[in-house]
């Protein structure tokens, strides 16, 4: 798994402290996005459930296609 750290914060952000909740829930979207890179069809089908492309793979229209 990748390591989605960044080292440089913008100006006027603080540091916060994240719940250990917080943290699970980010490692389980970091393995998803690995998942999902490493398979094209996985990552078509998403993309066809939340409607942004369609069965052949274009944009649907409220996506720009």
């Amino acid at each position: 798994m990748k390591k989605y750290t960044s080292t440089k914060r913008p100006a006027g952000i603080a540091q916060t402290r994240l719940p250990q909740s917080a943290h699970a829930e980010i490692r389980a979207i970091a393995r998803t996005v690995d998942q999902l890179e490493a398979d094209p069809i996985a990552l078509q089908r998403v993309m066809q459930r939340a409607g942004i492309v369609t069965k052949k793979g274009k944009l649907t229209k409220a996506f720009g296609g």
